[in-house]
Protein backbone atom coordinates (compact mmCIF):
# COMPACT_ATOMS: atom_id res chain seq x y z
CA UNK A 1 0.00 0.00 0.00
CA UNK A 2 2.97 2.39 0.49
CA UNK A 3 2.50 3.71 -3.45
CA UNK A 4 -0.64 5.87 -1.74
CA UNK A 5 1.49 7.65 0.22
CA UNK A 6 3.88 8.76 -2.09
CA UNK A 7 3.56 12.36 -3.42
CA UNK A 8 6.40 12.78 -5.34
CA UNK A 9 7.64 10.41 -7.97
CA UNK A 10 10.70 10.53 -10.40
CA UNK A 11 11.17 8.84 -13.16
CA UNK A 12 14.19 10.11 -15.51
CA UNK A 13 14.77 8.60 -18.58
CA UNK A 14 11.91 6.56 -19.01
CA UNK A 15 11.82 4.53 -22.68
CA UNK A 16 8.39 2.83 -22.61
CA UNK A 17 5.03 4.07 -21.49
CA UNK A 18 4.75 0.66 -20.35
CA UNK A 19 6.52 1.38 -17.24
CA UNK A 20 4.35 3.91 -16.35
CA UNK A 21 1.35 1.60 -16.31
CA UNK A 22 1.52 1.42 -12.54
CA UNK A 23 1.51 5.03 -11.81
CA UNK A 24 -1.85 5.58 -11.52
CA UNK A 25 -1.59 3.61 -8.24
CA UNK A 26 0.46 6.71 -6.64
CA UNK A 27 -3.19 8.27 -6.37
CA UNK A 28 -1.99 11.12 -4.24
CA UNK A 29 1.23 12.43 -6.50
CA UNK A 30 1.64 15.58 -6.26
CA UNK A 31 4.70 15.91 -8.44
CA UNK A 32 5.36 13.59 -11.53
CA UNK A 33 9.14 14.27 -12.78
CA UNK A 34 10.02 12.34 -16.46
CA UNK A 35 12.43 14.48 -17.72
CA UNK A 36 14.73 13.21 -20.48
CA UNK A 37 12.09 10.99 -21.53
CA UNK A 38 12.25 9.60 -24.87
CA UNK A 39 8.19 8.56 -24.49
CA UNK A 40 5.99 9.66 -27.67
CA UNK A 41 3.39 10.08 -25.69
CA UNK A 42 2.35 9.93 -22.37
CA UNK A 43 -0.19 6.66 -20.98
CA UNK A 44 -3.61 7.23 -19.91
CA UNK A 45 -2.20 6.61 -16.33
CA UNK A 46 -1.14 9.97 -16.19
CA UNK A 47 -4.68 11.06 -16.63
CA UNK A 48 -6.16 9.47 -13.12
CA UNK A 49 -3.55 10.88 -11.10
CA UNK A 50 -6.34 13.22 -10.15
CA UNK A 51 -4.32 14.99 -7.31
CA UNK A 52 -1.09 15.75 -9.46
CA UNK A 53 -0.13 19.41 -9.21
CA UNK A 54 3.28 19.47 -11.12
CA UNK A 55 4.63 17.48 -14.19
CA UNK A 56 8.35 17.80 -15.27
CA UNK A 57 8.90 17.11 -18.80
CA UNK A 58 11.72 18.60 -19.77
CA UNK A 59 14.34 17.34 -22.31
CA UNK A 60 11.46 15.28 -23.88
CA UNK A 61 12.09 16.08 -27.44
CA UNK A 62 10.03 13.11 -28.37
CA UNK A 63 6.80 13.98 -26.65
CA UNK A 64 5.19 16.31 -29.02
CA UNK A 65 1.56 16.27 -27.40
CA UNK A 66 -0.60 15.46 -24.24
CA UNK A 67 -3.39 13.02 -23.73
CA UNK A 68 -6.58 15.37 -24.07
CA UNK A 69 -7.72 13.86 -20.98
CA UNK A 70 -5.02 15.78 -18.90
CA UNK A 71 -7.38 18.13 -18.90
CA UNK A 72 -9.31 16.07 -15.85
CA UNK A 73 -6.66 17.24 -13.83
CA UNK A 74 -8.17 19.75 -11.63
CA UNK A 75 -5.50 20.08 -9.12
CA UNK A 76 -3.42 20.82 -12.45
CA UNK A 77 -0.78 23.67 -11.56
CA UNK A 78 2.13 23.74 -13.84
CA UNK A 79 3.64 21.56 -16.97
CA UNK A 80 7.49 21.99 -16.90
CA UNK A 81 8.75 21.97 -20.04
CA UNK A 82 11.24 23.28 -22.89
CA UNK A 83 11.22 26.75 -23.81
CA UNK A 84 8.86 27.61 -26.84
CA UNK A 85 6.98 24.17 -26.33
CA UNK A 86 3.68 24.84 -25.58
CA UNK A 87 1.92 21.17 -25.46
CA UNK A 88 -0.63 22.95 -23.38
CA UNK A 89 -2.22 24.92 -26.40
CA UNK A 90 -3.04 21.40 -27.66
CA UNK A 91 -5.23 20.15 -24.85
CA UNK A 92 -8.90 20.33 -25.62
CA UNK A 93 -10.74 22.11 -22.59
CA UNK A 94 -8.41 23.40 -20.84
CA UNK A 95 -10.54 25.57 -18.91
CA UNK A 96 -11.06 22.76 -16.96
CA UNK A 97 -7.99 22.46 -15.14
CA UNK A 98 -9.10 25.39 -12.96
CA UNK A 99 -6.03 25.27 -10.71
CA UNK A 100 -3.59 25.87 -13.68
CA UNK A 101 -0.95 28.63 -12.90
CA UNK A 102 1.05 29.16 -15.80
CA UNK A 103 -0.96 28.86 -19.21
CA UNK A 104 1.87 31.13 -21.62
CA UNK A 105 -0.55 30.84 -25.22
CA UNK A 106 -3.67 30.24 -25.60
CA UNK A 107 -4.50 29.77 -29.60
CA UNK A 108 -8.43 30.45 -30.24
CA UNK A 109 -9.74 27.54 -32.46
CA UNK A 110 -13.62 27.74 -33.98
CA UNK A 111 -13.43 23.86 -32.85
CA UNK A 112 -14.86 22.79 -29.48
CA UNK A 113 -12.81 22.52 -26.22
CA UNK A 114 -10.54 25.75 -27.81
CA UNK A 115 -13.19 28.66 -27.74
CA UNK A 116 -11.80 31.67 -25.56
CA UNK A 117 -14.68 30.93 -23.17
CA UNK A 118 -12.09 28.13 -21.54
CA UNK A 119 -9.71 30.87 -20.32
CA UNK A 120 -12.89 31.58 -17.66
CA UNK A 121 -12.26 29.73 -15.15
CA UNK A 122 -8.09 30.17 -14.87
CA UNK A 123 -8.70 32.75 -12.49
CA UNK A 124 -4.84 31.76 -10.89
CA UNK A 125 -3.17 32.56 -14.38
CA UNK A 126 -0.22 34.54 -13.68
CA UNK A 127 3.17 35.91 -15.13
CA UNK A 128 2.33 35.74 -19.64
CA UNK A 129 -0.42 34.54 -21.18
CA UNK A 130 -0.44 35.16 -24.61
CA UNK A 131 -3.63 35.04 -26.60
CA UNK A 132 -3.74 34.42 -30.55
CA UNK A 133 -5.91 33.95 -33.51
CA UNK A 134 -8.28 36.22 -32.23
CA UNK A 135 -10.14 36.11 -35.48
CA UNK A 136 -11.82 32.94 -34.73
CA UNK A 137 -13.55 34.93 -31.87
CA UNK A 138 -17.23 35.94 -32.60
CA UNK A 139 -17.72 39.74 -31.05
CA UNK A 140 -17.86 41.66 -28.03
CA UNK A 141 -19.74 39.14 -26.31
CA UNK A 142 -17.94 35.46 -26.65
CA UNK A 143 -14.51 38.04 -26.17
CA UNK A 144 -16.03 38.75 -22.50
CA UNK A 145 -16.31 34.93 -21.74
CA UNK A 146 -12.29 35.16 -21.31
CA UNK A 147 -12.78 37.41 -18.10
CA UNK A 148 -9.78 38.56 -18.37
CA UNK A 149 -10.49 41.52 -16.29
CA UNK A 150 -10.58 38.51 -13.43
CA UNK A 151 -6.90 37.72 -13.83
CA UNK A 152 -5.41 39.50 -10.99
CA UNK A 153 -2.19 37.84 -10.83
CA UNK A 154 -1.20 38.04 -14.91
CA UNK A 155 0.90 40.89 -15.54
CA UNK A 156 1.93 40.39 -19.14
CA UNK A 157 -0.40 40.22 -21.60
CA UNK A 158 -0.43 39.62 -25.44
CA UNK A 159 -3.59 39.77 -27.69
CA UNK A 160 -2.51 39.02 -31.40
CA UNK A 161 -4.81 38.47 -34.77
CA UNK A 162 -3.01 36.51 -37.15
CA UNK A 163 -1.15 38.70 -39.36
CA UNK A 164 -3.15 39.24 -42.87
CA UNK A 165 -6.44 37.56 -41.94
CA UNK A 166 -9.29 39.37 -42.94
CA UNK A 167 -12.10 37.19 -41.51
CA UNK A 168 -13.10 40.21 -39.59
CA UNK A 169 -14.45 43.27 -40.29
CA UNK A 170 -12.46 46.54 -38.45
CA UNK A 171 -15.82 47.01 -36.56
CA UNK A 172 -15.82 43.37 -35.79
CA UNK A 173 -12.41 43.68 -33.84
CA UNK A 174 -13.37 46.63 -32.15
CA UNK A 175 -15.98 44.60 -30.46
CA UNK A 176 -13.75 41.81 -29.40
CA UNK A 177 -10.90 43.70 -28.36
CA UNK A 178 -13.37 45.99 -25.91
CA UNK A 179 -14.54 42.48 -24.48
CA UNK A 180 -10.75 41.48 -23.73
CA UNK A 181 -10.03 44.21 -20.88
CA UNK A 182 -7.36 42.85 -18.67
CA UNK A 183 -6.94 43.38 -14.72
CA UNK A 184 -5.43 46.38 -13.73
CA UNK A 185 -2.35 45.04 -12.29
CA UNK A 186 -0.84 43.59 -16.21
CA UNK A 187 2.08 45.44 -16.19
CA UNK A 188 2.85 44.89 -20.21
CA UNK A 189 0.46 44.40 -22.75
CA UNK A 190 1.29 43.57 -26.73
CA UNK A 191 -1.15 44.25 -29.39
CA UNK A 192 -0.68 42.89 -32.53
CA UNK A 193 -2.68 42.13 -36.06
CA UNK A 194 -5.39 45.24 -35.17
CA UNK A 195 -7.48 46.43 -37.87
CA UNK A 196 -10.20 47.78 -35.26
CA UNK A 197 -11.77 51.24 -36.51
CA UNK A 198 -10.60 52.84 -32.67
CA UNK A 199 -9.03 51.99 -29.57
CA UNK A 200 -11.13 50.16 -27.05
CA UNK A 201 -12.26 52.11 -23.64
CA UNK A 202 -10.14 50.38 -21.55
CA UNK A 203 -6.98 51.59 -23.35
CA UNK A 204 -8.58 54.85 -24.18
CA UNK A 205 -9.69 55.80 -20.89
CA UNK A 206 -5.96 55.35 -19.46
CA UNK A 207 -7.95 54.65 -16.00
CA UNK A 208 -7.90 50.84 -15.97
CA UNK A 209 -4.25 50.17 -16.66
CA UNK A 210 -2.84 52.01 -13.90
CA UNK A 211 0.53 49.44 -13.54
CA UNK A 212 0.76 49.16 -17.28
CA UNK A 213 4.74 50.03 -17.84
CA UNK A 214 4.85 48.69 -21.35
CA UNK A 215 2.70 48.93 -24.34
CA UNK A 216 3.42 47.25 -27.36
CA UNK A 217 0.61 48.66 -30.58
CA UNK A 218 1.43 47.03 -34.13
CA UNK A 219 -1.74 48.29 -35.59
CA UNK A 220 -2.97 47.53 -39.23
CA UNK A 221 -5.49 50.41 -38.76
CA UNK A 222 -7.36 53.18 -40.69
CA UNK A 223 -6.55 55.57 -37.51
CA UNK A 224 -5.60 59.21 -38.71
CA UNK A 225 -5.16 60.52 -35.19
CA UNK A 226 -3.14 58.68 -31.65
CA UNK A 227 -5.69 57.95 -28.89
CA UNK A 228 -4.15 59.97 -25.55
CA UNK A 229 -1.80 57.87 -23.88
CA UNK A 230 0.00 60.23 -22.11
CA UNK A 231 -2.08 59.56 -18.84
CA UNK A 232 -0.85 56.19 -18.15
CA UNK A 233 0.97 57.41 -14.73
CA UNK A 234 3.83 54.56 -14.65
CA UNK A 235 4.61 54.30 -18.76
CA UNK A 236 7.77 53.72 -19.32
CA UNK A 237 8.71 51.51 -22.78
CA UNK A 238 6.24 52.74 -25.58
CA UNK A 239 6.02 51.30 -28.93
CA UNK A 240 3.86 52.18 -32.20
CA UNK A 241 3.83 50.52 -35.27
CA UNK A 242 2.58 50.19 -38.64
CA UNK A 243 0.14 52.67 -38.57
CA UNK A 244 0.00 53.32 -42.17
CA UNK A 245 -3.16 56.02 -42.30
CA UNK A 246 -1.51 58.42 -39.67
CA UNK A 247 -0.93 62.09 -41.09
CA UNK A 248 -0.01 63.52 -37.61
CA UNK A 249 0.65 63.39 -33.77
CA UNK A 250 -0.81 66.14 -32.07
CA UNK A 251 -1.60 67.75 -27.88
CA UNK A 252 -4.17 64.94 -28.14
CA UNK A 253 -1.64 61.96 -27.73
CA UNK A 254 -0.25 63.54 -24.45
CA UNK A 255 -2.71 64.69 -22.54
CA UNK A 256 -5.04 67.26 -21.61
CA UNK A 257 -5.37 69.84 -19.32
CA UNK A 258 -2.73 70.82 -16.68
CA UNK A 259 -2.11 67.30 -16.25
CA UNK A 260 2.00 66.25 -17.40
CA UNK A 261 1.98 64.10 -20.37
CA UNK A 262 3.64 60.75 -20.05
CA UNK A 263 5.52 61.66 -16.80
CA UNK A 264 7.48 58.35 -16.24
CA UNK A 265 8.04 57.34 -20.73
CA UNK A 266 11.48 56.56 -20.82
CA UNK A 267 11.92 55.07 -24.64
CA UNK A 268 9.47 55.96 -27.23
CA UNK A 269 9.92 53.59 -30.53
CA UNK A 270 7.77 55.13 -33.58
CA UNK A 271 8.16 52.12 -36.67
CA UNK A 272 6.74 51.99 -40.53
CA UNK A 273 3.85 55.25 -40.75
CA UNK A 274 4.58 56.14 -44.33
CA UNK A 275 1.98 58.77 -43.86
CA UNK A 276 3.34 60.56 -41.30
CA UNK A 277 3.93 64.20 -42.03
CA UNK A 278 3.55 65.87 -38.89
CA UNK A 279 4.65 65.92 -35.26
CA UNK A 280 3.74 68.85 -32.56
CA UNK A 281 4.67 68.86 -29.43
CA UNK A 282 3.62 72.30 -28.21
CA UNK A 283 4.07 71.40 -23.94
CA UNK A 284 6.94 71.65 -22.85
CA UNK A 285 6.14 69.64 -19.64
CA UNK A 286 5.60 66.55 -21.64
CA UNK A 287 8.18 63.74 -21.79
CA UNK A 288 10.09 64.77 -19.01
CA UNK A 289 11.55 61.33 -18.05
CA UNK A 290 12.40 60.51 -21.89
CA UNK A 291 15.82 59.32 -22.63
CA UNK A 292 15.64 57.03 -25.66
CA UNK A 293 13.29 58.25 -29.05
CA UNK A 294 13.68 55.63 -31.94
CA UNK A 295 12.22 56.61 -35.25
CA UNK A 296 11.78 54.16 -38.15
CA UNK A 297 10.60 53.93 -41.77
CA UNK A 298 8.14 57.20 -41.64
CA UNK A 299 9.42 58.97 -45.02
CA UNK A 300 7.27 61.99 -45.00
CA UNK A 301 8.64 62.80 -41.28
CA UNK A 302 10.93 66.15 -42.22
CA UNK A 303 11.78 66.83 -38.45
CA UNK A 304 11.52 65.96 -34.94
CA UNK A 305 10.03 68.49 -32.45
CA UNK A 306 12.27 70.60 -31.54
CA UNK A 307 11.11 70.86 -27.77
CA UNK A 308 12.53 67.08 -27.71
CA UNK A 309 15.98 67.80 -29.31
CA UNK A 310 16.57 71.03 -27.16
CA UNK A 311 16.83 69.04 -24.44
CA UNK A 312 19.99 68.30 -22.46
CA UNK A 313 20.97 64.86 -21.59
CA UNK A 314 18.70 63.18 -23.76
CA UNK A 315 19.93 60.35 -25.86
CA UNK A 316 18.11 60.17 -29.92
CA UNK A 317 18.84 57.81 -32.32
Amino acid sequence: NWPSTIRLLSLPCTFRKEQLAAVSNFIHLRYLDLRWSRLEELPEAVCKLYLLQVLNIKHCPCLLHLPPRIANLLNFEHLIADEGKHLLTGVPCVGNMTSLLLLDKFCVRKTRGFDIGQLKRLRNLRGLLKVQNLENVDGNEEAAKARLSDKRHLTELWLSWSAGSCVQEPSEQYHVLEGLAPHSNVSCLHITGYRGSTTPSWLASNLSLSSLEYLYQDYSTEFEILTTLGLLPHLRKLHIVNMHALRRIGSEFYSSGQVVGFPCLEGLFIKTMPELEDWNVDDSNVFPSLTSLTVEDCPKLSRIPSLLLSRENKFWF
